[in-house]
């Protein structure tokens, strides 16, 4: 982006500054992951010389190297650190930036897959499909996407019918959004003073399920990219209010150094829609008193100096050019008042002995859940189903597909898979109880896998209404040496575990095979041909090692050439990286030349 321009707003020609790293993104030694651009998105493809790098960004942006967003809104993981034992709930997630964030904190540390998982939730379904598409570019099977208000989002239970509870919690809830003015100018003219008010109760009805799902010892954060006290002090005020004791907001002060931030302030007013301030619920004409509720309001100054509503974190544009947001950090304690009701009730622990059938398991759980939901009516609101404009039918495009579409494998599928294992030489230390498929077919022909514990709750918990979970791992085939081939979408956690039909090749063989389509072998170097001709025909796994670490790609031994069966976008992208590490590209001007 040197010397390049743009135009704003038929002004003269500005310089397009280059990328350079958040000054107060953790970042990791020698590799900032950070990094802000300064032009603005509707001025990128117009930019002299910028139309290559928005091909770019979009590019890495489709497979899902990069995930592009506002600064400020990455602030809510970094607060919360998220390990990867962790299991975390993003209550409003759509469109899913900031559980992209949870899905990498998981998996920090090494190629062994994490015991902890991600639940991403979002109320609006076209959104759930939108966050589906967006979390399938990571590629985790510890993730899984539901569909449900988060004020009632679910109790949840696991294989003993005991209560899960959540390490950490995020809930960037629904606000008027008026902390986006300078990227949003729409929103000048939908903007009204009681914007933040009609949201108001929505927003601490979340935060309160959010605390009742918290675990003792949790965090959880409140955040919005609203401006509007009404949407921030007063919800974190009344949420320490109504759980005194028991949660508490948590000083981040010393946290991210070079964030510039600014103190959650103590007095507010609240207009109406004529713009008349009103400095208390009471000052309020009686019409006024049942729209506005009384949460708007400050407490008074002792109590807020007693819950240290200082602690919340107000970032303004002009601070450190950057969107509008607010964030809270809360944490609750290790032991909660158990006078308190809270809707965590609706699951009692039962002895369910292991031993027992799934099936019969289930059975037991279905049955508690049921006379829970008829014996205690506070309850019956956590299972209902989304809120319906009276006398309008249900989007049937968007209609929730039934959540156990996702069957634990039978055994005589589960037989096929273990043909493949052989195959592979996949040890007995791969999770095969943890394969799942969309149908109940004898072969059905995507193999997923999911994480134990996102397993354990879409089995156990049937009224869940799950959206997207699990990566594939085999495919179904036929005239092969297997009943199932492994894919490239869940090789990175498969491939480890092989030990057979592996293919160690260099980098530079590697760039021929991402380069051209079905490459003849005399155009590998001397090396990979020799190995080659001794491989036999069928599906492999290249293995290549990049700096401490190895990739694994899942390809194919014709009889005169190989290929990488990899997606054409991804064999680009990977191309350019490894040129990044000094890899010689492959010579166009060569013998090379594809099979027929």
């Amino acid at each position: 982006m040197v010397g390049c321009t743009y135009t704003p707003n038929e002004s003269e020609p500005v310089p397009c500054d280059p990328p350079a790293p958040i000054p107060w993104f953790p970042q990791i030694p020698e590799l900032p992951i950070g990094w802000y651009f300064g032009v603005p998105k509707r001025f990128l493809k117009k930019a002299a010389g910028g139309d290559q790098f928005n091909k770019y960004l979009i590019l890495q942006s489709d497979v899902g190297t990069i995930t592009r967003q506002e600064a400020v809104s990455m602030l809510p993981p970094l607060f919360m650190d998220v390990q990867p034992h962790h299991y975390v709930l993003d209550l409003c997630a759509a469109p899913g930036s900031k559980t992209c964030q949870f899905i990498e904190a998981l998996h920090v540390g090494g190629s062994a897959l994490p015991t902890g998982l991600v639940i991403a939730n979002d109320a609006n379904r076209s959104r759930c499909d939108m966050l589906s598409h967006q979390l399938s570019r990571i590629n985790s099977p510890n993730v899984a996407v539901t569909n449900h208000p988060g004020q009632r989002f679910p109790g949840l239970i696991g294989s003993k019918g005991e209560s899960i509870l959540f390490d950490r919690i995020l809930c960037d809830v629904p606000c008027s959004g008026d902390g986006t003015f300078r990227k949003n100018p729409d929103l000048w003219v939908k903007w009204n003073p009681l914007m933040g008010v009609g949201n108001h109760n929505l927003q601490l009805s979340i935060a309160i399920r959010a605390f009742e799902l918290l675990k003792p010892g949790g965090r959880m954060v409140y955040s919005t990219c609203a401006m509007n006290p009404v949407e921030d002090e007063a919800v974190v005020c009344t949420l320490l209010q109504k759980f005194r004791g028991q949660l508490q907001l948590v000083d981040v002060s010393k946290m991210l150094p070079g964030l510039k931030r600014r103190n959650g302030i103590t007095s507010w007013r609240v207009m109406d829609k004529d713009l008349n301030w009103y400095s208390s619920h009471d000052e309020l004409p009686e019409m006024l008193k049942q729209k506005i509720p009384s949460t708007c309001f400050p407490p008074d100054e002792q109590l807020l100096r007693d819950l240290n509503i200082e602690r919340c974190l107000r970032l303004v544009p002009h601070d450190q050019d950057t969107g509008g947001f607010f964030v809270a950090v809360l944490d609750k304690a290790m032991v909660v008042n158990q006078n308190t009701k809270t809707q965590e009730s609706v699951v009692v622990p039962m002895n369910i002995d292991e031993d027992q059938p799934i099936q019969t398991k289930i059975e037991i759980i279905q049955q508690q859940q049921h006379e829970n939901q008829n014996t205690d009516p506070d309850n019956q609101i956590i299972f209902d189903e989304e809120e319906e404009p009276k006398g309008k039918k249900k989007n049937q495009k968007f209609q929730h597909k039934a959540p156990d579409s996702l069957e634990v494998l039978n055994q005589q599928t589960l037989n096929l898979c273990l043909n493949a294992k052989r195959f592979y030489g996949i040890s007995d230390e791969f999770p095969f109880s943890d394969l799942v498929a969309r149908s109940e077919e004898l072969k059905p022909q995507k193999i997923l896998l999911l994480a134990k514990g996102i397993r354990e709750i879409i089995q156990y918990n049937p009224r869940l209404k799950v959206c997207f979970s699990g990566i594939r791992v085999f495919q179904g085939v036929q005239g092969e040496d297997s009943d199932y081939r492994l894919v490239q979408a869940g090789i990175h956690v498969v491939g480890p575990y092989c030990s057979s039909r592996l293919f160690t090749i260099s980098a530079d063989d590697l760039m021929i095979l991402l380069s051209y389509e079905d490459p003849l072998f005399h155009t590998f170097s001397q090396e990979g041909q020799n190995k080659f001709s001794s491989f036999e025909v069928g599906s492999c796994i290249f293995v290549v090692q990049v700096l401490q670490e190895k990739m694994f790609f899942i390809g194919w031994r014709g009889k005169v050439s190989a290929k990488v069966l990899v997606k054409k976008t991804e064999r680009n992208l990977l191309v350019q990286h490894f040129q990044g590490l000094g890899t010689k590209s492959a010579d166009p001007n060569s013998s090379t030349q594809s099979a027929l």
